[in-house]
């Protein structure tokens, strides 16, 4: 239905399986899917995710879907606005056969992870991080990063039949902010449904909050002069569902575990230093 009625509503507009073994024939799913769910990581360059399916054509035996195909999704959140993602159906997950309907699940990673998979660089690679980040991600996937951040040290590597990624992840490991404070690289390399980005933690935890949440059992209305209430959407979508607290520091397990004791040396083979 059009609008949002509770939190976590999402607007599907396209939902297609497209099979491109078969002049890339495109399928629509908007009636037959249950489940949509996209996982993204700080930590990780791909998205992942899953589409649970409910239908009665039979499509996984008359297409067959065999973990080749393409999967394109269009929707749109109040917060986020329109969201267009590809993603490549890796494997047929869970399945369920009836005696008029079958259900089942497709994995999904992202289009960009598939493509690392099957792609190996030997080459050698020097000057700027940000530079080098920008110009791989390019020649790889044909675009440029949605949003980066600039870098000023440079380094020199070869990759032996590293795969894209790979590549990448070893360039962010090795940036460094541009200040004179900061000596540690503190770069993310990930993708959320807008696009890659390559990003600063000291940007990140400067920016401004992009959301204010509360923990409460107060319901989630808006009193309205007539003396009724209205449900107050924009609340429900700031309330915590759960809340758990992470273990305070444990002075004497981190003194047997060697936090306080115990020295660590790296050997330079090239420099013959350590």
């Amino acid at each position: 239905a059009p609008g949002v009625q509770t939190a976590g509503d999402v607007e599907f507009k396209r939902l297609d399986l497209i099979d491109t073994k078969n002049k890339n024939a495109c399928y629509n799913l908007l009636g037959a899917f249950i489940d949509f769910t996209i996982y993204e990581d700080l930590f990780s360059p791909v998205l992942t995710g899953y589409v649970a399916l409910v239908e009665s054509q039979n499509l996984i035996e008359s297409i067959p879907i065999v973990g080749e195909e393409q999967i394109y999704a269009e929707f749109s959140t109040p917060s986020l606005g329109t969201i267009k993602c590809t993603f490549q159906v890796t494997k047929v997950g869970m399945r369920e056969h009836g005696d008029k309907k079958s259900s089942y699940t497709l994995d999904l990673i992202s289009y960009e992870g598939y493509i690392d998979l099957s792609n190996r660089f030997s080459k050698s690679y020097s000057g700027n991080t940000g530079t080098l980040i920008s110009s791989s991600y390019k020649s790889t996937f044909g675009n440029s990063l949605i949003d980066a951040d600039i870098s000023d040290n440079n380094i020199k590597f070869i990759s032996p039949y590293w795969s894209p990624f790979k590549i990448l992840n070893h360039i962010t490991s090795k940036a460094i902010y541009p200040n004179s404070s900061i000596i540690t690289p503190n770069y993310l390399f990930y993708q959320t449904c807008f696009g890659h980005k390559f990003k600063s933690l000291t940007t990140l935890f400067n920016q401004s909050p992009f959301m204010t949440y509360v923990f409460d059992k107060n319901p989630s209305r808006t009193r309205l002069p007539d003396g009724t209430s209205t449900r107050d959407i924009n609340r429900e979508y700031s309330e915590i569902q759960e809340l758990t607290f992470v273990a305070a520091p444990d002075f004497i397990k981190n003194m047997i575990d060697g936090a306080y004791n115990h020295n660590v040396y790296n050997i330079d083979l090239f420099n013959k230093s350590y």
